[in-house]
């Protein structure tokens, strides 16, 4: 791999437009002018960072103008000389990554050893040289606002025009960062980009989750997200892209220590906790340090950071259980009938009611009634019929991380600089599951709780990069980035073949792996068995990247070209389809409610036209009783460790036009080409719809790339203007399309016959897919042999166009920005964003209304009744937006950021990432999949402010005042208010009277206006439940996919600080931060299952008012 990386840079630098480094330094440009106005060409222009003393020079042109790239941010000093004027000098001028920094120069007539000085608030505020929509989060933003318990910067997210950030994340062996999912402008979350000192850092097998490795707050210097009309240099985004820069030494030794502490008395209770159970233990700690400094003045510097976060907690959950009556098969005064489906006809008609609605013992699985008694008793009341929210549990939950980060600067000679990054984080995890260790049963939750069982890992994160400044218009610089995320989880029963032991055959296996308790779901009741289908894990995710740049500065020209090479390596040890039937190696079995329901409407020929109303839980547990399962199945893995080899490749050119001292024009475009994935030694496997054979990729006459047809040539033009039409005034517009980056090695990974999954299911809505008793079918392993091997009709398999036609991303904005006074600027623009051919799973094996598994398409052709998935575009995504800022950045004592978003995103696909399957896949109906997107908030606003307050030593009052002096100084408030706009929700309804494998049904809205009373709790519906109805008929509802808003959000983080200086040096500060101070309640979307128990009404909550301490001592 490295001679390829090698070559590839080489082939960059011979092909290499000369051409100013942009994502991993900044810029300082500007105009040199006399007293009447009129430029001042040959001018000499010197910048010096004011803590490395590093230094760079430049000559005005012909009208005036200089323009200094890739320099490292920082805070410099500009002087600018020329003959027969004064001295102008710029002192604290701040450059940023991924930023141009205009300051202009005036010069007066005089002597040369005179000088005029200005500081940096002289300097215009104003983004004047591109058309990208970005914002900033500096070291001082970051330090000082209140940022949510964990610490992670993506927490500020929310608070940017366009972004709909996730809710906080919970621990997770695949996430133990804790990064945080966010969608922007409509996009994908799954196609931002974060880079950590220029290398990508994505969570390869979750890049929804977007980051393998988030750095401790401490560490960070900025954070730059550009999210509409990316410049030409930036790639490999569809909906941000994110820069953050680590910090580096400086000439000065300075560091500091910390530690923040919160724990259950400083933590609100759930809204939903039981009355009679206290909020359980909780103990939440981080702390660290950090020290950065000179090894050798002026020339080589160090940074370090080290950060342990340890979280102790009693994990709780409030789930459902059956009753001692229900579980026995009493159903008797439940307004449901159970129907004995040993009556009757084949279509369901004429099925007698067990008498007296009770199941007789004898005709109850012995099976299932060995597993029915390992649930525990109700130990709450309930809602509903009683069967809902009754069971309350809580464990312990632990977890264990630390951080370190280091970096080192070495200034190797005046025109070379460079530095070397290395981070790595270390985490165990140990998550309880509400009926302990053996049956397991669904993970507990709680602040920060993540997916149940053991986890552990390590995560390796390295990057160096240089620039080296050839002559004064012509340098490059060039960056190598390379990750190792390592996470691996357990389950807790994994030691006991458990399915086995109950005589269930053909669950578990003979590899470590296959232990546990398979799992069984029965309607809404919890589920008895290992949560995780995926369970256990151990992988293994590698990234390089190899990035190089030229810049080249000419007259009023800056072009500009590179190359960005990135691979991806999977390698897993985990059996587990995405977007399979999710049966797991252990084995699974779903029961539903169509065995134990009559059919009171023939369609004929063997089908039924309406069912009966059913009862979720109580149709679903007679089914159970009986042992019936409507769907069972298992995965075989028949080669480990599982891996994927993705490769992107990139190249640009970009030319930054100087039009006049106003206007800049930008135009450029990028090259790229993703090539078909590949596993380590071979290529992948594709089902081929058209034989129903497997073809093995590299294998005999099977082609590595499978004949899978990509294009070579995706280019991706982009175009801004940016006109300053006065000092004050600035109107930008951009545009650009970017590729669709997301990579085929996720949903390709596995495939038949590398992981063999035999999903069975009921041939129609009201029948059984097999017995419980008789468990689940062999699954045969075949022979490799020439590349082409047969299917089971019962096992998954994922299959690609033989022309694969990736989609793009178009963005474009027009947006006004003013300067007012004191620092204050205001911005107002039209954002817009369209996902065209957003990639996703489609169901090819789909039935129509009422087909049932014989009308399923490839049943007809083949008698192949399982999951057959293409990866293919499945739709897009219109977003549009108006998008506003009003703020201040922090200058003498005071900082305010007013942000707010209207805006709206409508997919037609109903999906809301890149690895989703469409909800419907009937080809006539498949405009019933558009709606809203379900991140969608028409309304979001953001006000955030830090505040010194004007009192004490060297302050505007009480200034000199004693003790009073003493008390009122070193105070600093900060605050982060959000009001929000709730998100979609779908009503659904039982999908059995469908009777269409593949697709999802919608209730009835029976009302044409859906009265929202707005209710919390049992009883208490949040909409009104009687403007929709079940559907018994064989068809899909009336009710639209997200048809309905869930709860807005109303939050309040305060943060209260006190710095006391204990000497010249040395400082300690005190910090109090309330998040969700006024403990206004946020509470989840409704249930929304029409004919379910509780349907319509809000049973979970998040964001508890939490109060964390900290100190904090700073030299």
């Amino acid at each position: 791999m490295l001679r390829q990386f090698l070559a590839a840079a080489l082939l960059a630098a011979v092909l290499a437009t000369p051409a100013r480094a942009q994502v991993l330094y900044g810029s300082l440009v500007g105009n040199v002018t006399d007293q009447s106005g009129s430029a001042v060409p040959a001018a000499q222009v010197l910048v010096q960072n004011a803590n490395t003393n590093l230094s760079r020079t430049a000559t005005t042109d012909n009208a005036g103008a200089y323009s200094i790239p890739a320099l490292p941010a920082g805070s410099y000093t500009i002087r600018v000389t020329a003959t027969g004027f004064q001295e102008f000098q710029a002192t604290d001028v701040p450059v940023t990554i991924n930023t141009i920094s205009r300051v202009d120069a005036w010069l007066n007539v005089g002597d040369v050893a005179e000088m005029v000085t200005v500081t940096a608030d002289a300097a215009p505020r104003l983004q004047t040289e591109r058309a990208e929509v970005r914002m900033e989060l500096t070291a001082h933003s970051l330090n000082s606002l209140p940022v949510a318990q964990g610490r992670n910067f993506q927490s500020l997210f929310k608070t940017l025009p366009g972004v709909s950030l996730g809710q906080p994340p919970n621990n997770s062996a695949s996430n133990p960062s804790q990064s945080y999912a966010f969608n922007v402008n409509g996009a994908s979350a799954s196609i931002n980009n974060t880079r950590i000192d220029g290398a990508s850092s994505t969570n390869v097998w979750l890049p929804h989750l977007n980051l393998a490795y988030v750095p401790a707050l401490e560490s960070i210097e900025t954070v730059n997200v550009v999210t509409n009309s990316f410049d030409a240099e930036q790639g490999l985004a569809g909906g941000a892209a994110v820069n953050v820069q680590i910090r580096s030494g400086t000439n000065d030794l300075r560091g500091s220590t910390f530690w923040y502490h919160d724990n259950a008395a400083l933590r609100a209770r759930d809204f939903f906790l039981p009355a009679d159970q206290d909020k359980g233990k909780l103990i939440y700690n981080q702390a660290g340090g950090t020290l950065g400094g000179p090894i050798q003045r002026d020339t080589l510097f160090y940074f370090a950071s080290f950060e342990r976060t340890s979280d102790r907690q009693s994990a709780n959950l409030n789930t459902s259980v059956p009753s001692a009556k229900v579980r026995a098969g009493d159903f008797s005064g439940f307004p449901v009938t159970i129907y004995d489906p040993a009556t009757g006809n084949r279509d369901g008609t004429g099925r007698l009611p067990f008498p007296n609605n009770t199941i007789p013992l004898d005709r109850q699985d012995p099976i299932a009634r060995a597993l029915v008694n390992m649930y525990p008793l109700p130990n709450q009341p309930g809602t509903g019929n009683g069967e809902i929210n009754n069971y309350f549990v809580s464990a312990p939950f632990t977890f264990d991380r630390w951080t370190l980060d280091s970096k080192m600067n070495w200034v190797l000679a005046s025109n070379v600089n460079a530095f070397a990054r290395y981070s790595i984080l270390d985490f165990t995890m140990d998550s309880p599951t509400a009926f302990g260790p053996d049956i397991e049963g669904p993970g507990l939750s709680g602040a920060r709780v993540g997916s149940p069982g053991l986890s552990f890992g390590k995560t390796h994160n390295i990057s160096g990069g240089l620039t080296w400044v050839l002559r004064p218009t012509l340098l490059m610089d060039a960056n190598y980035g390379f990750v190792r995320q390592g996470t691996n989880a357990e389950h807790t029963s994994i030691n006991r073949n458990m399915g086995t032991e109950l005589g269930i055959p053909g669950t578990n296996g003979g590899e470590g792996f296959q232990g546990g308790l398979p799992r069984f779901d029965i309607g809404n009741y919890a589920f008895l068995g290992v949560e995780n289908h995926y369970m256990p894990y151990y992988r293994t995710d590698d990234q390089h990247q190899m990035v190089a740049n030229f810049t080249w500065v000419k007259n009023t020209h800056e072009f500009r070209s590179g190359m960005d090479l990135y691979q991806q390596a999977l390698n897993h040890l985990q059996p587990e389809f995405v977007g399979g039937g999710s049966r797991g190696p252990r084995g699974r079995f779903n029961f539903g409610t169509g065995p134990t329901r009559l059919c009171t409407a023939s369609a004929g020929v063997g089908g039924c036209r309406t069912l009966s109303a059913a009862d979720n839980e109580l149709n679903s547990m007679a089914t159970f009783l009986l042992g019936l399962p409507t769907q069972l199945g298992k995965n075989l893995l028949t080669e480990w460790p599982i891996t994927t080899r993705n490769w992107q490749y990139s190249f640009y050119v970009r030319d930054r036009w100087r039009v006049t001292r106003r206007l800049t024009l930008s135009l450029g475009t990028r090259w790229e080409y993703f090539p078909v994935p590949t596993r380590e030694n071979r290529g992948l496997e594709r089902y081929n719809p058209d034989t129903n054979r497997m073809e093995l990729g590299g294998i005999g006459s099977v082609p590595t790339d499978l004949g899978v047809k990509v294009s070579k040539g995706l280019f991706a033009p982009r175009a801004g203007v940016a006109f300053r039409a006065t000092d004050k005034f600035v109107v930008r517009a951009g545009y650009g399309r970017t590729n669709d980056p997301y990579s085929l090695a996720r949903p390709l990974r596995t495939n038949h016959p590398v992981l063999i999954e035999l999903d069975q299911r009921a041939p129609n809505g009201w029948s059984e897919a097999g017995r419980l008793s008789e468990g689940i079918p062999a699954i045969p392993v075949p022979s490799l042999g020439n590349g082409i091997v047969p299917i089971p009709n019962n096992v998954t398999a994922f299959t690609i166009p033989l022309d694969f036609d990736r989609g793009y991303i178009e963005s474009w904005n027009v947006t006004f920005e003013r300067e007012f006074f004191e620092g204050l600027t205001g911005e107002i623009g039209y954002v817009a964003t369209r996902q065209n051919r957003q990639l996703g799973f489609r169901e090819l094996n789909y039935a129509p209304i009422g087909g049932g598994a014989a009308g399923q398409i490839l049943n007809r052709q083949f008698g192949r009744t399982a999951n057959t998935l293409l990866v293919t575009p499945i739709g897009d995504t219109r977003y549009d937006s108006l998008q506003a800022r009003l703020q201040r950045h922090f200058n003498g004592w005071y900082s305010v950021e007013a942000a707010y978003t209207w805006g709206k995103s409508i997919t037609t696909s109903g999906t809301n990432n890149s690895d989703t399957r469409l909800p419907i896949n009937i080809p006539e109906f498949y405009h019933l999949n558009r709606s809203l997107s379900g991140f969608d908030r028409t309304h979001n606003f953001q006000l955030t402010n830090i505040t010194e307050l004007p009192f004490g030593r060297g302050r505007q009052l009480l200034a000199n005042r004693g003790l009073l002096t003493a008390l009122a100084s070193g105070w600093q408030i900060s605050n982060v208010i959000s009001l929000m706009s709730g998100q979609p929700f779908s009503i659904g309804s039982s999908a059995s009277s469908l009777n269409a494998p593949g697709n999802t049904q919608r209730a009835d809205q029976v009302k044409d206006t859906v009265e929202k009373p707005g209710g919390i709790g049992p009883g208490q519906p949040w909409f009104d439940p009687t403007a929709y109805a079940p559907v018994n008929e064989a068809r899909f509802g009336t009710a639209g996919f997200n048809s309905l808003r869930g709860p807005g959000v109303a939050n309040w983080d305060l943060g209260l600080h006190r710095r006391f200086q204990l000497s010249a040096g040395f400082d300690l500060q005190f910090r109090a931060e309330a998040f969700n101070v006024t403990n206004t309640p946020k509470f989840n979307n409704p249930r929304s299952t029409a004919g379910s128990s509780g349907f319509g009404e809000i049973f979970s909550s998040y964001g508890q008012r939490e109060i964390r301490l900290g100190l904090r001592l700073g030299f």
